[in-house]
């Protein structure tokens, strides 16, 4: 029976085969960075069905998914070794202890919501995050060229897809200065690693602490 209250019961058992080709990139990008540094805790909040989670877990690495779609996470869970641990929960306001996780992995999960939620959600990472833990965001850049305007032509239409409130919010977080733009909400943490890709119209940064 379809959950009318999930936005994404209906299509969860499809997400995966029409955004694999987009987001393969991305994916192996993030596991690689996170491989390449050791990091053997690492939280996915905005998990969706789980392909980050099932690529870190097989390299080794201790991967915990975050969502909201129970849909998506039952399509996460039907497919996933049992080593890897699917919470359903608001990214903005996480049941998990302080200072757990060597890495938090946030895959265009923070363009679809408001200003505020974002805030929040970003205030929560840095609360699970070791204090030399790392932060890795993949969204959405504000368009600066040609190329990149075309690109978000196209993304557009897909937000707008999405939904109304969805695709307001899309427009405001490009507006805001896209993923670039949200240094000024995170503290303590430099962008080290800054890996453009989806035609340059999105990036994939690592975020490390200052210190390091």
């Amino acid at each position: 029976m379809i959950n009318s209250k999930d936005p994404y019961a209906t299509i969860a058992r499809i997400y995966d085969p029409v955004l694999q080709p987009f987001m393969s990139q991305m994916r192996r990008e993030t596991a690689l960075l996170c491989i390449g540094r050791g990091l053997r805790t690492v939280l996915d909040i905005g998990c969706g069905t789980g392909r980050q989670c099932i690529i870190l877990h097989r390299h080794g690495v201790q991967a915990t998914g975050v969502d909201t779609s129970p849909a998506m996470l039952e399509v996460a869970q039907a497919k996933s070794p049992p080593g890897i641990t699917y919470i359903c929960a608001q990214a903005n306001a996480l049941s998990l202890p302080e200072h757990q996780f060597d890495a938090v992995i946030f895959s265009f999960s923070l363009h679809e919501n408001p200003p505020p939620i974002i805030r929040a959600m970003l205030r929560e990472a840095h609360r699970v995050l070791k204090p030399q833990g790392m932060l890795l965001i993949a969204d959405y850049l504000a368009p600066g060229c040609l190329s990149q305007l075309f690109a978000h032509m196209a993304v557009a239409v897909i937000e707008r897809l999405a939904g109304r409130e969805h695709s307001r919010n899309y427009r405001r977080f490009l507006a805001g200065g896209g993923v670039i733009g949200l240094a000024g909400h995170i503290s303590g943490r430099n962008i080290s690693v800054c890996r453009p890709m989806l035609w340059k119209s999105a990036a994939l940064l690592l975020w490390s602490s200052a210190d390091q």
